[in-house]
């Protein structure tokens, strides 16, 4: 399977999902490459970014730590003034699978055919939960999956609209608490994967 971009005839290659059963025409989901500086895949509901995977690392997408050295698949992703695109070959041509858009779960799914079973297996999943929709929680918010509610505001923020951050509408994300100061020694902290935070008070 190959999709994205041929940028000499402008065809863009991506998948979506039917309108519904009877109707093939596109429905609400579709996942492809969004151009720009650094590719990336994303799921689109409608015109709204809905899932990233985030740009290449040279191996994978940075959003999609699933994707891996496995068994079943090679992977590549191919960015040049011709094309853009991913695409993944099968190992074994006896092995069966399938790329699935679930409107009810708003996913991405890959199955792989179990002969021995002679069923579907869920092989991989995007969003893998809440905390993977994109922006969810605004500017300056942190979702951590554990808390309750699931959005927070980094240090230092506080919600733009507390009316709506309290009715759990995080999408207009956390300001300043107070302007910045370089006479009361406001220092900028490094976004790490472990979460903490990126500005703090001295």
């Amino acid at each position: 399977m190959k999709f994205g971009w041929d940028l000499r005839s402008g065809l863009n290659r991506r998948i979506s999902l039917w309108r519904n059963s009877d109707d093939p025409s596109p429905g609400e989901l579709s996942n492809g490459i969004e151009l720009h500086e650094y590719p990336q895949a994303v799921i689109w509901k409608g015109s709204r970014k809905y899932f990233r995977g985030g740009p290449w690392t040279g191996d994978k997408f940075s959003g999609a730590p699933e994707l891996r050295v496995n068994p079943v698949f090679d992977y590549s992703f191919i960015s040049n003034k011709d094309e853009v695109y991913y695409t993944y070959r099968l190992k074994n041509k006896s092995v069966i699978s399938r790329l699935v858009l679930n409107e009810t779960s708003s996913s991405r799914q890959r199955y792989m055919w179990v002969g021995a079973d002679q069923a579907w297996r869920l092989y991989a999943l995007v969003p893998r939960d809440y905390c993977d929709s994109y922006s969810l929680c605004g500017a300056n918010g942190d979702c951590v999956i554990s808390d309750s509610p699931v959005c927070q505001c980094l240090e230092g923020f506080r919600p733009k609209s507390s009316e709506r951050w309290t009715l759990m509408d995080w999408s207009q994300g956390c300001i300043l608490s107070k302007p910045l100061s370089c006479q009361s020694k406001d220092v900028f902290r490094k976004f790490s994967s472990d979460y903490s935070q990126i500005f703090s008070s001295t």
